[in-house]
Formats: structure tokens, sequence, C-alpha cells
């Protein structure tokens, strides 16, 4: 398998040259620090998915596999939800390893927001968490008429704010603060 630096610097592809295998890279984590985007946290994990996901989707640990326990990421489903690991960080197929962005700022994640009360339009500061089957992050208060969403260990804080969507599949790309459960 072919490695793929996230980022470009020196100390990412200082790191990656001392590994000698991909195998040896499964579930390790890395730091970045970027002067205008601060430090972020990455993890090399298995996508357990049946599809292939693209760099920005949400992921949660699947913690059910034992293959390669507590490595193991996929969409969000109903017996995940609160084992948030992050966003992708890189396009990755399915049943191959990748890195997950687990912590830090992150520019371009796919967030939804719909609903019809007042209150509906998505603010800086809102607390963005996941729903079952989808490939978006989702307002995650349950005050509104939008998607909630149970959890616990893991989160993401949204950066900017968005106008509400009059459909419920409609997704904007938005600037997040990532906090999952394993940084």
């Amino acid at each position: 398998m072919a490695k793929t630096y996230v980022g470009a610097d020196e100390a990412s592809v200082q790191f990656q040259k001392a590994v000698s295998t991909e195998t040896e890279l499964r579930g390790k984590a890395m730091t970045q620090y970027n002067s205008a985007e601060g430090i972020k946290k990455y993890r090399y994990l298995y996508n357990a998915d049946t599809v292939s996901k693209a760099a920005g989707l949400p992921m949660c640990y699947t913690i059910s596999n034992t293959s390669y326990y507590g490595n193991v990421v996929d969409q969000p489903a109903t017996g995940n939800l609160s084992h948030f690991a992050g966003v992708m960080a890189e396009t990755v197929t399915s049943g191959a390893w990748a890195w997950v962005q687990t912590w830090g700022y992150n520019s371009a994640v796919p967030c939804r927001r719909y609903g019809s009360a007042t209150n509906a339009n998505g603010v800086a500061n809102d607390w963005m968490g996941v729903l079952n089957g989808v490939d978006a992050l989702v307002w995650a208060d349950a005050t509104d008429d939008g998607p909630t969403a149970a959890f616990a260990a893991g989160n993401a804080i949204k950066l900017v704010s968005t106008a509400s969507h009059g459909t419920s599949t409609t997704t904007s790309n938005c600037g997040v603060f990532i906090r999952g459960m394993i940084p």
C-alpha cells in the first residue's frame, strides 16, 4: 500500500519514513502543528464501512469489531453514535487504513442544519454530533426541529454561522473544531 502523507511538513514525513511498513502505522497517532491552523491530531484507523469515504466525513469507532480492536471506524450508526472518532483526513476505500483527524481545526467538514423553528439557523459555537447513517455532522441541540444525536465522549463545535436548509439532506462545508473520543 502506498503511503500518503497528511500534510507536507518535515516532521510528518520523517515520522512515516521511520515506520518500515504500513502495518506498523495501524492505530498510531500523529500530531501536526501549522501556524495558521494550530495543532491537529490524527490516528491511523481502519475503514470498516462498506463504501469509500471522502475527506471530511465523520466516522465513529466500531468497538464491537475484534479484528483490529480500538482501531476500526465506520459511518455513524445507532450502535456507535457515542463513539465519535473524528473526520476522515483523506479519501479512503472500504476495507483500507487511513488517517482520521481526531482533534483540532478543520475548515471543510460537511455540516447539516435543518429546521423551521426561529432558531433553526446554525451559529458559531453550535455543538455538532453524529446521526445514524448520515455522512455529515449534525446540529446536536434538542430545542429545535433539526436532527439530534446522542454523543458523549466526542463531538465537534461549529466555528462559523450558517443558514438552515429547506431539505434535511443538504450540507454545507463548515469550519469546525474536532474533539474525537480518543485524540
